[in-house]
């Protein structure tokens, strides 16, 4: 008998809390965490999307999310679930340069999007996971990376392909698990309103198609996870908005600096330059300063504080930002992109200052069992969502961690 309890004491310790959540947490909520990419904070009303103001109506509404500094992709999404500003998590923006690893970072470089050494800080879905509590993924920033050795238990390599309807497939029947094998946190990730909102701009007929799609889409899942019966609670967000685009007018970069003799993270509202030297970086800026137009350079170190940007070793030494409608290219070049990274054809773009441009601004929308009912909120930064999903699902973090304060959204909470 004591050889028999010694080996169920070692199975337990072994297995028990690496596969199922702890029993403990089959009475906790549900979250699923949604990202519409690029659906500017106006999109919903302007076009009616009649079933997310449905949902609502018995939920929170925020007049907009404020994201960090750069207002790109994939920085934001990673704010989103870590509650750092990016000059804090090291995804600075959507490109960039390393110089200790000699290594530029790019979304479309598998290998690097899926190593984790590039991402700081904890995910919701690690701590949750650290607690016993099974997350899934259905697309999220930072999700397929080995991230401080765990990843969520369920999680799908991103394919902007596969159709909507599957992605919402699978988190319905990632619900129907049993109770032991059940994530009770979801993310889902859709392009589709920041494709069109590139293409064909902000202000466009399609863009209320889309937002039509989009609506129809989250009826579907909506409808679909009600039939099970659960206490789902959701938040529907965005990285960012969108705003038109003066492509007429575009900031020429080679009338200013000869891009050559830096390291440049490509991008048409951020540009940031590497080097060594920081003489010849200083000679440049004192040459570029009193040129500028439609647009700011910093050096690093003089970025200033309200960006919370600039500390991080990935930011360069110099960073131009442009002023709306305006972004970066070079004269001469007319092919798809030039080097880097104007796209002619695109109508709409984000990036911008998003403490300048109001058209920066994403959503936040929020209803469950949860969550309070028929309440408006003004704008906030997206650093604080990370602690009010946590709160939620009643995990524990150190905010002393973070760079959220968890009482910006703890009146949006029911209890």
């Amino acid at each position: 008998m004591r050889v028999i309890l010694y080996f169920l004491l070692i199975s337990t310790l072994a297995f028990g809390c690496t596969l199922e959540n702890k029993p403990s947490q089959s009475s906790r909520p549900y979250v699923i965490l949604i990202s519409f990419d690029g659906y500017r904070y106006d999109y919903a009303r302007k076009h009616d999307a009649k079933n997310l103001l449905s949902y609502v109506e018995d939920g929170v509404e925020a007049e907009g999310l404020i994201p960090s500094y750069p207002s790109k992709t994939f920085p934001n999404h990673y704010t989103i679930v870590t509650g750092l500003y990016p000059d804090n998590h090291g995804l600075v923006s959507n490109v960039f340069y390393n110089k200790s690893r000699g290594q530029m970072y790019t979304p479309g470089n598998r290998s690097m999007v899926e190593d984790g050494s590039w991402y700081g800080g904890t995910p919701i879905w690690n701590l949750a996971e650290q607690n016993g509590v099974k997350t899934a993924s259905y697309f999220w920033i930072g999700s397929e990376a080995n991230i401080q050795n765990s990843r969520p238990s369920y999680y799908r390599v991103y394919d902007g392909s596969i159709p909507h309807s599957d992605r919402i497939n699978q988190v319905i029947e990632w619900l129907k698990l049993p109770e032991n094998e059940r994530p009770h946190l979801i993310t889902m990730y859709f392009s589709i309103s920041d494709d069109y909102g590139h293409r064909d701009g902000p202000e466009s007929e399609s863009i209320g198609e889309v937002v039509k799609i989009l609506d129809d889409d989250l009826k579907v899942l909506v409808d679909g996870v009600g039939e099970l019966g659960l206490p789902v609670n959701y938040i529907l967000v965005s990285d960012h908005g969108m705003a038109q685009l003066d492509i007429e007018n575009p900031i020429y970069l080679d009338n200013y600096i000869n891009t050559g003799e830096f390291t440049v993270a490509p991008s048409d509202e951020i540009l940031m330059f590497y080097h060594n030297d920081q003489t010849y970086i200083d000679s440049v800026y004192n040459i570029i300063y009193p040129l500028a137009k439609h647009f700011r350079i910093f050096k690093k170190q003089e970025i200033p504080e309200y960006l919370n940007y600039g500390k991080n070793e990935n930011v360069g030494d110099l960073l131009l930002i442009p002023d709306a409608p305006y972004v970066f290219a070079n004269s001469g070049d007319n092919s798809d992109h030039d080097a880097h990274g104007f796209d002619p054809y695109n109508q709409g773009t984000h990036g911008f200052d998003p403490y300048q441009v109001t058209d920066m601004q994403g959503i936040f929308y929020a209803w469950g069992p949860g969550i309070q009912n028929g309440l408006k909120i003004p704008p906030f930064q997206n650093i604080h969502i990370f602690p009010f999903i946590a709160d939620l699902l009643n995990l524990p973090y150190d905010s002393l961690q973070l760079d959220s304060n968890p009482e910006v959204l703890k009146g949006v909470l029911k209890n």
